[in-house]
């Protein structure tokens, strides 16, 4: 008669053990699988879109810091045009696009050819190769938690000559998204879904560094800003456009493009 409950007392342990190990392994399972994020889109290319016959026209303004040239400050106002005129295949068979770059200082003169740049989209990056410098302008996928190394290909120390100063200009960049915009307006002109991305942001006694990009999808690259200062006056209290030496102010906004 002490059978029952006890059998009873056995398969109701044998089914707690059994539903237990179910669930652990469903539990398992769903952690292990791949989830799809509907926020964050699977192909981002269009944020660097490159093909033949692409033009893009940009308004800059740029302040070049000499101490020892006669004007200190020498800045200047151009437009450039970018024409994406031909493709070839490097060492490692990625394919490039030549990027043929004209400028002139008033909208009113010719164009004159200035130098030949390079652009390629490969296995989740976007790369731009400029004055033999080699940069990884974005990742794909990319969220606002995505960060990399775009200064990868270019070696530390390395210097650029501006305004007959040479800068280590690029030394210690951290490159991220700083935040995803469904539309941002420049020059009143609305471009949806805009990236901007942080490439560089440090400040010392001797150096500032700031940097930005914004791309919009479909469009490319619409704007870019950089501030490349270096100085040996010590004196936190003076801005850096009064102390300043050496380096440069750089400020590109797209105007025009023909797709």
């Amino acid at each position: 008669m002490q059978a029952g409950p006890q059998l009873e007392s056995f398969l109701i342990f044998v089914l707690m053990r059994v539903f237990t190990w179910l669930f652990l392994c469903l539990f398992l399972w769903s952690a292990c699988r791949t989830v799809e994020d509907d926020f964050l889109p699977t192909d981002q290319s269009d944020y660097f879109p490159l093909a033949l016959g692409q033009e893009r026209i940009y308004e800059l303004d740029s302040i070049v810091f000499d101490l020892n040239a006669a004007q200190r400050i020498d800045s200047a106002h151009l437009f450039w045009r970018e024409v994406v005129a031909d493709t070839f295949r490097d060492a490692g068979g990625e394919l490039w696009y030549t990027i043929e770059r004209y400028q002139r200082q008033a909208d009113t003169l010719p164009w004159v050819f200035s130098q030949t740049l390079a652009a390629s989209r490969e296995n989740g990056r976007a790369f731009w190769l400029e004055n033999n410098l080699k940069f990884v302008k974005l990742v794909f996928p990319f969220d606002e938690f995505t960060f990399w190394d775009g200064n990868a290909y270019i070696p530390q120390g390395v210097e650029i000559t501006v305004g007959g100063e040479t800068l280590k200009a690029f030394d210690d960049w951290s490159y991220g998204v700083d935040h995803l915009a469904e539309a941002d307006t420049l020059q009143s002109k609305i471009y949806e879904q805009v990236a901007f991305i942080r490439e560089a942001e440090s400040e010392n006694l001797i150096s500032l560094r700031l940097t930005e990009s914004r791309y919009a999808r479909g469009v490319g690259l619409i704007y870019r800003a950089w501030t490349i200062l270096d100085t040996q006056v010590l004196d936190e209290a003076i801005p850096w456009e009064e102390k300043a030496e050496k380096g440069f102010v750089l400020k590109q906004w797209l105007i025009a493009t023909n797709f």
